[in-house]
């Protein structure tokens, strides 16, 4: 789904753009999207990062949550995951390198 057809893979904030424009045609496909650059517990890693670290995939989430009211599993399910994704970056989990600055600033 990745408007950019010049580089060889997809960015984790094209990926959450991508996923709210499918919320507007297909449901599932959005859902996959989100799926795809999320991780669960047991993974090695936080999220699938490639570019520029705009967590997108959050406004994902709520824009699909907001749109259906999807059940408890929904939730229950993605949650975890980006709870992952926010406390990495905001510099809150193992190997993130975003709150180094003594003004707790991001970078």
């Amino acid at each position: 789904f990745t408007p950019g057809k010049w580089w060889n893979s997809l960015y984790t904030w094209d990926d959450g753009f991508i996923s709210l424009g499918l919320a507007e045609i297909d449901h599932n496909l959005s859902v996959q999207c989100l799926n795809a650059y999320t991780t669960p517990s047991n993974s090695q890693s936080t999220f699938i990062h490639h570019g520029s670290m705009v967590p997108v995939q959050f406004y994902a989430f709520f824009e699909l949550w907001n749109r259906t009211k999807q059940p408890k599993e929904f939730v229950s399910y993605f949650y975890p995951r980006l709870k992952r994704y926010y406390d990495f970056f905001v510099g809150k989990s193992g190997g993130s390198t975003t709150n180094t600055l003594k003004s707790n600033l991001l970078k």
